[in-house]
């Protein structure tokens, strides 16, 4: 779903919440514009990331940048051993993509965003968890005027 475009930046979301649909996912974002593609994933549940782990690491190959978010519980009691920094590391060993960022919450997301994005990307949230509601306030990190000067 196209929630909006800030600075020249496309902001989309995507409920994909596992490695198939969010592979699916970074895929035809890749294909379907030719932008740069920045990958924000939150991982939900600490049972999905913990025994999809591995298949995860290899979901966001296509993605140019990926922030991963702190795990969405969804009511679950936390598993020991089982954190967002785990999985980045996995990420990293795996070699693609090239940049992984741990953003734990929305304002860590929203300010790296701010930082990284350029005009002509395309930002694309996955998960289940509540990313997909972050849209507005991600608008207004993208819609800084720092964005806006280096657009000039």
């Amino acid at each position: 779903q196209l929630r909006g475009e800030y600075a020249g930046v496309m902001l989309v979301d995507d409920y994909a919440h596992n490695p198939a649909k969010v592979q699916a996912a970074v895929h035809a974002a890749r294909c379907g514009w030719a932008k740069r593609v920045v990958a924000v994933f939150q991982p939900h549940r600490y049972t999905r990331t913990k025994f999809l782990a591995e298949e995860f690491a290899r979901s966001f190959e296509e993605a140019d940048i990926l922030l991963v978010t702190d795990i969405y519980s969804a009511g679950e009691v936390p598993i020991v051993g089982v954190k967002a920094e785990n999985l980045v590391e996995l990420i990293r060993r795996h070699g693609t993509p090239a940049e992984v960022y741990h953003t734990p919450g929305l304002h860590d997301v929203g300010e790296m965003l701010a930082e990284t994005c350029r005009p002509g990307d395309l930002v694309i949230l996955l998960g289940a968890g509540d990313v997909s509601s972050w849209a507005p306030v991600l608008g207004d990190y993208l819609g800084k005027p720092a964005l806006k000067k280096a657009a000039i």
